[in-house]
């Protein structure tokens, strides 16, 4: 990723935050009820050109008003969105044709996102249940870069050709984007209204975001750590803020692995309306990722320094600060990723994780993910089968590590 797209995001950062301070403290009743952290699109070729894109997400949150955060944070020229529409969903691209209302941008049907920043809509009066199916079509008319996405899709999403943003039912089509089914300019929705009183961020890589899993089966561990504390009532909307490829202490080795999380911590999270706390699981990708000698290669002394970092600006901001160790990779096919002195520094981070006073718990995924016959290596029920990546028994058992009590 280029240095220039660095600074974009963090010019992006910067604004989030400052508006975030300047109206106020505690900023109203709004909390996320999804989240997709922002990043460079995988095709800088990509492009829409008089087609809407309908894109399917899942809100762990409900509520009585809703409203959407549209992102141009790696754009180098603005972004203009002719029509955004939002509903519920009925099935597949079909939305319940009662459902479907305009979004409005300060009073005006269209909004033109400046390079580097984000638009916030107004809120809408709309019923949004907890645990449901949301679909939010934006439609551009003319030629459109598509430069900020989020490349793992956890849902799904469909293309169509004119505006069909007030259509309940749509043809999809499948243009070639070259995007890899990523989500597309959208980046969060938001709640006022909801029995959640504040927000959990999941802050992450790969196995955070879902990387292997099925698409539009909400198997990733975040959503399932939400629907255990709906279970037992907790006040609490969990939102995932992992990308896949991501790493701590350097840019992503491709532009859609996104920014550094010191750098990326926080527009995901300090910046979230209501957030009180959030769950740190980096730092797999800077080991497996870092060749010795090169100019990533980083030491377990180097990672805890990141996290060491990451928990004192949340606790500076309030923030409840807990850390995941890392999951065991051994033999992970991803080449040059596994090495037996790579796995000693992700147990010497293990170690300082369980053993650090700065975190206010640890969710121990490696000790819920380990064969405890083969220690170091993924459990073969819970390996997607690249001994990197869990599958679904796999996310459900991290999510089952968290402790409910952390939130009550």
């Amino acid at each position: 990723m280029s240095k220039s797209l660095g600074l974009l995001a963090r010019s992006a950062a910067l604004i989030f935050v400052c508006q975030s301070v300047l109206a106020g403290q505690p900023p109203s009743s709004w909390v996320p009820a999804w989240y997709a952290s922002p990043a460079p699109s995988p095709n800088a070729n990509a492009t829409l050109n008089n087609q809407t894109v309908r894109q399917v997400v899942h809100v762990v949150a409900g509520g009585t008003q809703v409203r959407l955060r549209l992102s141009n944070a790696y754009g180098t020229s603005p972004v203009h969105f002719d029509s955004v529409s939002i509903a519920r969903r009925a099935a597949g691209s079909t939305a319940q044709a009662d459902s479907v209302r305009r979004i409005a941008f300060s009073g005006h049907a269209d909004v033109t996102v400046a390079a580097g920043t984000f638009a916030l809509s107004d809120a809408l009066d709309f019923d949004v249940p907890a645990d449901s199916d949301l679909m939010v079509s934006v439609y551009v008319s003319n030629r459109t870069v598509i430069s900020t996405a989020h490349m793992t899709q956890r849902s799904a999403l469909y293309f169509s050709n004119g505006d069909t943003t007030a259509e309940a039912t749509i043809d999809p089509t499948y243009p070639d984007t070259g995007t890899w089914n990523s989500w597309l300019w959208l980046s969060e929705v938001e709640v006022s209204g909801s029995s959640a009183t504040g927000a959990v961020i999941a802050f992450g890589d790969s196995i955070t975001d879902g990387l292997g899993l099925n698409g539009d089966s909400h198997a990733d561990w975040p959503n399932l750590l939400a629907d255990r504390l709906r279970a037992v009532k907790a006040r609490v909307s969990v939102v995932n803020a992992g990308i896949t490829g991501n790493r701590l202490l350097h840019n992503g080795q491709w532009g859609p692995f996104g920014i550094t999380g010191l750098a990326r911590f926080d527009s995901d999270v300090l910046a979230q309306p209501n957030a009180q706390a959030v769950i740190l699981f980096l730092g797999i990708n800077d080991i497996g990722q870092g060749i010795p000698g090169a100019s990533d290669a980083v030491s377990a002394a180097d990672i805890e320094n990141g996290l060491s970092q990451l928990a004192e600006r949340g606790h500076e901001r309030g923030i409840k600060v807990y850390a995941a160790t890392l999951a065991p990779f051994r033999n992970a096919k991803a080449e040059h990723y596994y090495s037996v002195d790579k796995d000693l520094r992700r147990q010497a981070v293990n170690a300082w994780i369980r053993g650090s006073p700065l975190f206010d718990g640890v969710l121990d995924a490696d000790k819920a993910l380990d064969d405890p016959h083969d220690r170091g290596q993924m459990l073969p029920d819970y390996d997607s089968g690249d001994h990197l990546h869990p599958n679904a028994a796999g996310a459900a058992a991290i999510a089952r590590a968290v402790p409910l009590e952390w939130f009550r």
